[in-house]
């Protein structure tokens, strides 16, 4: 699924196949750098812009990845990796799409069988993973964003069941609540992305992250505005050629984006 697509923001895929004795093997870009968990686990809070920054161009990804016909079904901090290119352009990649299903291909997954990581799964996905499409990617996309402004998950729990329920209530609280700064409107833009109705979440990944950016700006908290240039057609038309990742110096910032 994942050497289908042609983005910036997914790893590339070089060569995938079967060795002499039978065994399968995947040949993917070496990236260094590091995932999003990590800088989350990390001491220091995400500013406004740098979170904007990383939803800008994980929904860059997302949207390559839906014009493909694929839906990658396991968004999260582990799955979205902080790397640099050759000139110095630190980029988002989105990583491993091992539950990934192509649109058309419901069949690969059975009723009622439960795929994806409980916190970022939507309220969708919990009922049946094979009915889900590609707003379960926003979905998630927008749990990993509650996480970086606030570093809580919305839907919490001990355990599969309580987090299961927790998304099934979809009242996640205000992130307004959790940090200071946050205006009403951040809050209903999670009002909006986490309601259980999916025709009225955002439908694509542009929207989600574009709308996202709208909130935000009511803080008077963003700088760096050149990250957040729109989300063009020029996603969906990348050059072919591998993006090789080099190494991140000791002492660089991987959020200055």
């Amino acid at each position: 699924a994942a050497a289908k697509i042609r983005s910036p923001h997914v790893v590339t895929i070089f060569d995938f196949g079967k060795l002499d004795d039978g065994m399968p093997y995947i040949v993917m870009e070496l990236l260094q750098g590091e995932s999003l968990a990590d800088v989350i686990d990390g001491d220091e809070e995400l500013s406004l812009s740098q979170a904007a920054g990383i939803v800008t161009q994980v929904a860059r990804g997302l949207t390559a990845a839906h014009a493909a016909g694929i839906v990658h079904r396991d968004i999260k901090p582990d799955t979205i990796f902080i790397t640099r290119t050759t000139g110095g352009e630190r980029v988002i990649k989105i990583l491993d799409f091992g539950i990934a299903k192509r649109v058309e291909a419901t069949a690969l997954t059975a009723p009622g069988v439960v795929l994806g990581t409980a916190p970022y799964m939507s309220w969708e996905q919990v009922l049946d993973a094979a009915k889900v499409d590609h707003r379960a990617d926003l979905w998630a996309l927008a749990v990993v964003t509650y996480e970086m402004l606030t570093g809580a998950l919305p839907f919490g729990g001990e355990n599969a069941s309580e987090i299961f329920a927790a998304i099934w209530r979809a009242e996640p609280e205000p992130p307004s609540k959790l940090r200071v700064g946050l205006t009403a409107e951040v809050d209903a833009w999670f009002e909006r992305a986490f309601t259980s109705e999916l025709a009225e979440r955002p439908q694509t990944a542009k929207e989600l992250a574009t709308s996202l950016v709208d909130a935000l700006v009511t803080t008077g908290e963003l700088d760096e505005p050149d990250i957040l240039d729109p989300i063009s057609s020029e996603d969906l038309s990348l050059s072919l050629a591998p993006s090789r990742a080099s190494p991140l110096p000791l002492d660089s910032d991987p959020l200055n984006l």
